[in-house]
């Protein structure tokens, strides 16, 4: 005999719908940070192919940079957290998100260095770069705005001996490159 079926005291259930916790917010934890890191990428090939570079230059001098900007960042974010107290959120979450952060807002110099003329080059470039900063570390890790400038100021100052020693480090990979 087959067993009785007992009707639902209110209806169908709603079904909720289940959030994973590392990306609560799609949009905003995955696709606009991927999509950042892709323009910086995009940025990146652009000003070499623009320089005369080849497609090889550009991804051995990409490919390097990202290296050299994933130590910075590894070296800045723990200060951050020790000087002002940032929070950067779950790991899987503030990856991507510092990717875009370490990548676009250099990726935006880079551009206006080798697109712009000398206002563009050393006036314009260095404050696009840094409001671009700002404004990623405000919109995508949801930092007060002195939080965010001092952040960006921190990056930038710790940053600042790499991009030293990248540029003796740029010059033996175009060596390879062309």
């Amino acid at each position: 005999m087959p067993a009785a079926v007992l009707p639902y005291a209110g209806g169908v259930p709603e079904r909720r719908l289940e959030v994973d916790p590392d990306f609560a917010s799609p949009a905003r934890d995955l696709w606009v940070p991927a999509s950042l890191v892709a323009v910086a990428v995009a940025l990146y090939a652009a000003s070499h192919l623009h320089g005369g570079g080849t497609v090889r230059g550009a991804v051995l001098v990409g490919g390097a940079y990202a290296v050299v900007k994933a130590g910075v960042t590894s070296v800045a974010v723990p200060l951050a957290v020790w000087l002002f107290g940032a929070s950067f959120g779950r790991y899987a979450q503030a990856l991507l998100k510092l990717a875009a952060v370490a990548l676009l807002p250099d990726a935006l110099v880079v551009a206006a260095f080798e697109y712009g003329g000398f206002w563009t080059r050393f006036l314009l470039g260095p404050v696009v770069g840094f409001l671009a900063g700002w404004a990623m570390f405000r919109l995508l890790f949801e930092m007060e705005l002195d939080e965010a400038a001092w952040c960006v100021l921190l990056f930038a100052v710790v940053g600042f001996m790499p991009l030293v020693m990248w540029i003796r480090l740029f010059e033996a990979i175009l060596g390879v490159a062309y």
